[in-house]
């Protein structure tokens, strides 16, 4: 391709036109303003500033920013909020569990509420005034526990939650030969 350019426009390749037309073109623009008066420059100036859009991006990211924060955050609270309600499912379970084998762990009357909050303390949870635990008495084979845990959102946009969830768990009776 560049052979055939250079065969039927040999002066495109030569460094002498390109300087002749930057030099003629410079000639032409410096003799244009000398004949406008200084009025005049200075008016095509500022309309030129004017009606030029560069400061355009910066207007729609400043518009578009606090929006865009706000749906980070928003996901971000989610995602905390999930892991919350999985860690509490987590909990329940457990501790269903616990008394449902009748551990070592959920023996006293006020255990099942210690290794709760044991077990929320060691995922992280928030346990002072978040974590509500209920545990009915045991059937002969099925125990179940109740939380309900107050979740405190990220900001004050978002709602504050209480996540309740309930386990159960049951042995099967001894069998005797």
């Amino acid at each position: 391709m560049i052979s055939f350019l250079k065969f039927f426009f040999p002066a495109l390749f030569s460094i002498d036109f390109w300087r002749g037309a930057y030099y003629s073109f410079m000639l032409t623009e410096a003799a244009s303003r000398k004949e406008e008066s200084k009025v005049q420059y200075w008016k095509n100036k500022i309309d030129k500033f004017v009606s030029e859009d560069s400061g355009q991006a910066i207007a729609e990211f400043a518009a578009i920013l606090p929006v865009f924060a706000f749906f980070c955050f928003m996901i971000v609270d989610i995602q905390w909020m999930t892991r919350t309600a999985a860690a509490i499912e987590y909990v329940v379970m457990e501790t269903a569990r616990c008394e449902a084998i009748q551990s070592g762990a959920c023996a006293a009357p006020s255990s099942p509420q210690g290794y709760a909050t044991t077990l929320a303390q060691n995922l992280r949870l928030s346990t002072d005034a978040n974590l509500d635990l209920d545990t009915p008495p045991c059937t002969p084979n099925t125990c179940s526990v109740s939380i309900r845990y107050h979740y405190k959102a990220l900001g004050a946009w978002f709602p504050a939650l209480t996540i309740s969830r309930t386990g159960s768990a049951a042995v099967p009776p001894a069998v005797t030969p």
